[in-house]
């Protein structure tokens, strides 16, 4: 793709995220005072526990089909099945485990044996569609699902919270199901890239062939996906309630919210078309590679300054009194952000140039690493601000010694290999 080409796709799938995390923002001072600390803790786990099924519910084959060519629709539809079975599954492991998913995640019963499988299938079919999307180069449609999801999920946010939900005691079903109605209220923006393209025949291609051509993904891309959903918010929400409390995994739940997830739009959207040129040109993504890493850092640097000078008087100046430990958090693991978002811009380079199984064995050793960090900071008896700390620098290890990897991997005389 000539840089013209990217710059323009990068501007309209930032243009749409933009207006997502606009919209996001637009509703957090509403959220705030209509939701408590422990109704944003509860959505952070469940939308973990609905992470990991979204991760391994398709076995991760959903993430071959920007590589796919021709096979993109037989592929899709085959993920698409998948997922509907595993959300089937994930039903009845989530009634065996009703128990422990209250207990450990401050679940209410029917989020945790229905909501949250619910929550996962959706979300795992919604990355389908916009896969399948951005193998179409339909970057328009992409954009304008992001920003529809957004504005579905805090309209029914703020719709439920004025209903009276949010002072009811269902009031820790309220933002799961605003996200919910999200994933579904965009569904017809997505289901129209299923179509096979006029003057094509369909790939008629067997499920059995499609495991066998893109069997790194379940292989390789599965356990690093896996171990990155738990290290990072399963496992590490988990710790972080145990250790300080339903309210602080609140005020974390916000941050994560409000920041880090938002953080993501700008480095999906120069992910997404990174990915698509690494796949279709290993042996020339440098220009690409870099041209990436400029795009985010526009955004990145100066968002990781703002967190680090202001963040506690942002947050309680935007979101209410009450939430300037957010705040503190923010600017805590600002750097972490910064460098994760530049990191995750060229993330996909290992998985486009067959280098998965490196990528997955030093992800999960830094990933586990700083989560022992934070376990082992909790234990001795430090603050949630420290403890932080500790896991924000143990982070920045990990991202920059991946960054300084993934360059050499854009290299010609090593991406052709």
């Amino acid at each position: 793709m000539p840089q013209p080409d990217f710059r323009r796709h990068f501007a309209t799938l930032l243009g749409g995220n933009g207006a997502a995390f606009a919209l996001q923002l637009a509703a957090a001072p509403v959220l705030t005072r209509l939701f408590t600390p422990e109704d944003f803790g509860v959505y952070a786990n469940a939308m973990a526990l609905a992470g990991l099924l979204g991760v391994v519910g398709a076995g991760r084959y959903e993430q071959a089909i920007v590589r796919s060519g021709a096979e993109a629709h037989a592929l899709a539809r085959m993920t698409l099945r998948m997922t509907a079975v595993s959300t089937l599954v994930a039903c009845a492991v989530c009634a065996v485990a009703q128990v422990p998913l209250m207990r450990i995640g401050g679940l209410p019963p029917g989020l945790a044996v229905l909501g949250v499988p619910l929550l996962g299938g959706a979300l795992l079919a919604h990355g389908i569609l916009v896969q399948l999307a951005n193998s179409q180069g339909d970057s328009r449609r992409m954009a304008l699902a992001k920003s529809g999801y957004a504005a579905a999920t805090a309209g029914a946010g703020i719709a439920l919270g004025l209903s009276g939900l949010s002072t009811s005691p269902y009031s820790g079903y309220a933002l799961p199901a605003a996200a919910l109605f999200g994933f579904v209220a965009v569904t017809p923006v997505l289901l129209p890239v299923l179509r096979t393209p006029r003057g094509e025949a369909a790939e008629a291609v067997a499920p059995r062939e499609l495991r066998r051509r893109f069997r790194d993904f379940p292989r390789w891309n599965l356990p690093l996906a896996l171990a990155d959903i738990l290290n990072q918010q399963v496992l590490f929400n988990a710790v972080f309630t145990g250790v300080f409390g339903a309210g602080a995994m609140g005020l974390y739940g916000v941050t994560w919210r409000y920041l880090r997830a938002p953080a993501g739009v700008v480095t999906a959207s120069a992910s997404a078309l990174f990915y698509r040129e690494a796949a279709a040109n290993p042996g020339g993504v440098l220009p690409h590679f870099y041209a990436a890493l400029r795009h985010v850092a526009v955004f990145a640097v100066p968002l990781t300054a703002v967190l680090v000078v202001g963040g506690p008087w942002l947050f309680e100046a935007v979101l209410g009194p009450g939430w300037g430990e957010a705040g503190r958090y923010a600017a805590v693991l600002a750097p972490a952000i910064g460098l994760g978002m530049l990191s995750g811009a060229v993330s996909s380079l290992p998985m486009a140039v067959g280098r998965q199984r490196a990528f997955t064995a030093a992800s999960v050793a830094g990933s586990t690493a700083a989560l022992a960090g934070l376990a082992a900071a909790g234990a001795a008896g430090w603050g949630a601000d420290a403890a932080l700390g500790v896991y924000s620098g143990l982070v920045c290890v990990q991202y920059g010694a991946l960054l300084v990897w993934f360059r050499k991997l854009a290299l010609p005389k090593f991406a052709a290999r």
